[in-house]
């Protein structure tokens, strides 16, 4: 949190982490719904170990909905042969 927000205080970081993961929910949500409920966020003063482990759930989930995608073919792929991302396309539906 420091490297994005060094001028904030940890609080102020902590909550500015916690709108980006709402955010991540909101969009999440409109593509699985009950994501929100499956993964509620941790409380604000909840301890580091349980962030980071929130982050990696959060994470995965976002890759697998991502490969639910790739599968079906809606991605694009940006990269070479060595390492690459997919991002969803505007051509899927939910």
């Amino acid at each position: 949190m420091g490297t994005y927000w060094p001028e904030l205080t940890p609080l102020n970081r902590r909550n500015q982490l916690y709108k980006i993961w709402e955010r991540i929910l909101e969009l999440l949500e409109q593509q699985l719904e009950g994501v929100s409920t499956a993964l509620p966020i941790p409380e604000i003063n909840a301890p580091r170990s349980e962030l980071k482990a929130y982050e990696d759930a959060l994470d995965a989930t976002v890759c697998a909905w991502i490969a639910t995608r790739a599968l079906d073919g809606f991605v694009d792929r940006y990269g070479d042969e060595q390492s690459a991302i997919w991002i969803p396309n505007n051509n899927y539906t939910t």
